[in-house]
């Protein structure tokens, strides 16, 4: 898996090479979004976001506005971060 992102005083890049986890988090109403990225050098956690389930056409799409991005391992906060996450089946 590659992901692009900038966060913290990682750089801007759009290969970074890595394992990538995505998956609803908690329960009812209040369930949110996990998205966790982790390689050699980088680790990271962000859990938020606004999940809008387009369940006729199987597209998931959440929306992370200023959500805190975490150390994987030590939870220590790195940055705030924006961004929207798409999942389809194709």
């Amino acid at each position: 898996m590659q992901l692009a992102f900038e966060v913290g005083d990682f750089p801007a890049y759009t290969g970074y090479d890595g394992q990538l986890f995505v998956n609803r988090y908690g329960a009812g109403r209040d369930q949110k979004y996990k998205v966790q990225f982790w390689n050699d050098d980088i680790a990271i956690e962000i859990i938020g976001g606004v999940i809008d389930d387009d369940k006729k056409n199987k597209v998931l799409t959440v929306t992370f506005t200023d959500e805190a991005c975490v150390d994987l391992y030590t939870k220590a906060p790195i940055a705030a971060v924006s961004f929207v996450l798409v999942r389809t089946p194709y």
